[in-house]
């Protein structure tokens, strides 16, 4: 299944891209349901990205679930990032076994002035 999402944030491209790949590590300055995050491997990987991956608390115990995204393309210039997504702990009500994400961020010209 292909699920694909747009969403216009007036912010500069390079904010937004700095925030989902430079901090890349730091999803949980942004993203609501994550507690806890901190990058893998930190220094460029083989594609050039700031960091290997990085693991997602998805509770605030620290055995608890967890997702391991590891990086799997990044292009500075385009302005893309792939990563493949790995549960960890999660319960067994929650079939997925692997996510792939892909990221692009494009200038709409409705940034903040």
């Amino acid at each position: 299944m292909k699920i694909t999402k747009t969403v216009v944030i007036k912010k500069s491209a390079e904010e937004i891209w700095n925030l989902i790949a430079h901090d890349f590590d730091k999803a949980h300055l942004w993203m609501g349901p994550i507690p806890h995050s901190y990058g893998i491997q930190e220094g460029e990987s083989k594609q050039g990205a700031p960091m290997t991956g990085r693991i997602c608390h998805l509770s605030d115990n620290p055995d608890g679930a967890k997702v391991k995204e590891v990086i799997t393309q990044y292009h500075e210039a385009s302005k893309t990032l792939a990563f493949d997504v790995y549960p960890i702990n999660n319960p067994a009500i929650v079939p997925i076994k692997q996510n792939k994400v892909r990221m692009k961020v494009n200038a709409t010209g409705l940034e903040e002035a």
